[in-house]
């Protein structure tokens, strides 16, 4: 083949598949008998061990020039080329040209251990393809939520919000913003007030108070008079100038041992713990909080907790965490008349655990109970107020809750960089594999301040000289 005629081939099969992408038909010229087969729609990059490959391969039949070639009629058979031994390929391994010379495959599926593999694709008389590498995956994975689509954690799909995505459907979206423009300055009483403040709270356990304040000595609890950690959440939000500092307090509500049905009812002592020790020495009232950040978990899931242990069981932990995070909501929201906003949060990672309070899947797993909380105000609010999740109840944001969006997600697997770069080090660790360090607060924290200074429904009254759209 002449320089000239490679380049013309390679040209042509490209233009194919960019006009593939567009939804344009370009039917390849004619020309004299196939001789090779061409990858016009590599298989996927990634797959998961027993699922149809995400992106399905088409093969292009080609000529002696490297031309694609209308063809009909050639059987393209597909098998593995490389890989890990006992591995399968299924699905429908043979399919037919059809008249402009291209196979679709539609149902391929690697079945054995994770690792890498190639597929062949063959036809009679005709040299072969071979694929890029496949990196297969278990049949669960642990994969952040914001990067499991389009894969599946026990039958359940990825992405923190509904369609595998990880933004908020445009209509949560814009209601998001508008209750986002009823945050204002409010006096002790509750009343709009150009001296007053509002507040943005921590809700949660050890773990949350930790990377929200991280208290300067154990009984210091990071309020009134007892400055947070500068490398917390809390203190890298007060040496930061582009941080709101005089209408915005943000408080920590959270503390150690406080769980999910420590929260789940208006009359927990928490809540008046939270009026006495909290607010009221900063001279800050009830009516004045208007956003929360929560991040709470059941003790000891899988041993002592309300769940009947990990996904996918009836039940699991995950179901009684979202049901308990519900009936969170709604107690806050009693509590805090002029609550606007709550962002949720999952755990960080706990694969270095070394004590049952909380290990892993079950800190994976408490993204599920967010996302699902979530979805279920959304399908709540587009079925007309109509409860369709009995495991939330109701979360009608008009009356009982309210808006419920994601925080930051704060969980990756240890070492295995998230695409951001996130990565969980034994060193961001206590002793017990549980509880975060010093660098571990400091993580949280970074991650907790770029997310509200960058978030719609957070920046215009968080950062200085905002307002909101």
């Amino acid at each position: 083949m002449t320089r000239h005629g490679r380049a013309h081939g390679l040209l042509l099969i490209a233009a194919i598949s960019a006009a593939c992408a567009s939804g344009n038909v370009i039917e390849p010229p004619a020309g004299d008998s196939p001789t090779a087969l061409a990858l016009l729609t590599p298989p996927s990059a990634t797959a998961q061990t027993g699922a149809p490959l995400p992106t399905q391969p088409v093969v292009q039949a080609l000529n002696a020039s490297g031309e694609a070639v209308a063809a009909a009629g050639i059987a393209v058979a597909a098998s593995l080329a490389s890989g890990p031994a006992g591995a399968t390929l299924s699905g429908t391994t043979t399919q037919v040209t059809s008249a402009d010379g291209r196979a679709a495959f539609t149902t391929l599926a690697v079945t054995g251990p994770a690792g890498t593999y190639t597929l062949r694709f063959g036809a009679p008389n005709l040299a072969a393809v071979s694929s890029q590498d496949i990196g297969l995956l278990p049949e669960n994975p642990f994969i952040p939520l914001t990067e499991l689509a389009p894969f599946r954690y026990f039958g359940f799909a990825g992405g923190l919000y509904p369609g595998g995505s990880s933004v908020p459907p445009s209509q949560h979206d814009s209601v998001g913003r508008e209750r986002a423009r009823r945050i204002q300055p409010r006096d002790a009483t509750g009343a709009p007030s150009p001296s007053g403040k509002y507040v943005l709270m921590s809700i949660g356990m050890s773990n949350t108070t930790q990377e929200w304040c991280a208290k300067l000595t154990p009984t210091d609890p990071g309020v009134a008079g007892g400055p947070c950690n500068p490398w917390s959440f809390t203190g890298q939000a007060a040496a930061d100038p582009a941080v709101n500092g005089s209408t915005l307090v943000i408080a920590n509500g959270a503390l150690g041992s406080q769980v999910a049905g420590d929260w789940d009812a208006a009359t927990d002592p928490n809540y008046n713990r939270v009026r006495d020790d909290v607010l009221a020495p900063q001279g800050l009232s009830e009516q004045q909080l208007q956003v929360l950040w929560i991040k709470v978990a059941n003790i000891a899931p899988g041993v002592q907790g309300p769940g009947n242990g990990s996904m996918p069981a009836a039940g699991s932990d995950a179901d009684s965490l979202m049901g308990r995070m519900g009936a969170v909501v709604r107690a806050a929201k009693v509590r805090y008349p002029n609550l606007q906003i709550v962002f949720l949060s999952s755990r960080i990672y706990a694969g270095y655990a070394t004590i049952q309070l909380n290990p892993e899947p079950y800190a994976f797993e408490s993204g599920f109970s967010v996302k699902w909380l979530i979805e279920a105000q959304i399908g709540q609010m587009a079925n007309g107020g109509v409860v369709m999740d009995p495991r939330a109840g109701n979360l009608n944001y008009d009356t009982v809750a309210p808006w419920l969006a994601w925080g930051a997600y704060l969980w990756a697997d240890g070492l295995a960089p998230r695409a951001d770069g996130l990565v969980w080090r034994v060193a961001d660790f206590e002793s017990d594999g549980t509880h975060p360090s010093d660098p571990g607060e400091q993580k949280v924290g970074a991650l907790l301040l770029t997310f509200f200074k960058t978030a719609p429904q957070a920046a215009c009254w968080f950062v200085v000289g905002r307002t909101c759209p």
